[in-house]
């Protein structure tokens, strides 16, 4: 056998332990789970590097939405693995005390802007 045969036998086995073992989390991903944490997102908030927002989900045809995410975060429970757009953010300096000294570094507080559907998919595993 060589390494390279190996390598998939092994790849194989995972996966198919993965399915097992996750099959009653994912059993609990549904429609109605996706769409209650949709109706939770924050209103009025920034949006992160990929241009949208919660009102873009919330305000859209939401079954389509809802399905094209529960089969997005299925296949992310079942591979393992997360795109690397959802591990990208936008770090902003927020002045914490207007009256204070805008030089002072310790006067600063960083926010992250990420994207909406990452924000969705931790609710959702919080959810869970």
């Amino acid at each position: 056998m060589t390494l390279m045969q190996w390598k998939l036998l092994m790849r194989d086995d995972y996966i198919e332990q993965n399915l097992y073992s996750s099959s009653l989390v994912l059993d609990e991903l549904t429609v109605e789970e996706i769409d209650k944490c949709v109706v939770q997102l924050k209103n009025g908030k920034a949006c992160g590097p990929d241009e949208l927002s919660a009102e873009n989900l919330k305000y859209s045809h939401s079954i389509l939405i809802i399905m094209h995410l529960k089969h997005l975060f299925l296949m992310i429970l079942i591979h393992a693995f997360v795109p690397d757009s959802c591990g990208i953010g936008i770090s902003i300096p927020l002045l914490k005390d207007k009256t204070g000294n805008v030089n002072d570094v310790d006067n600063y507080r960083a926010i992250t802007l990420s994207p909406v559907i990452s924000t969705l998919f931790e609710a959702v595993l919080g959810w869970l």
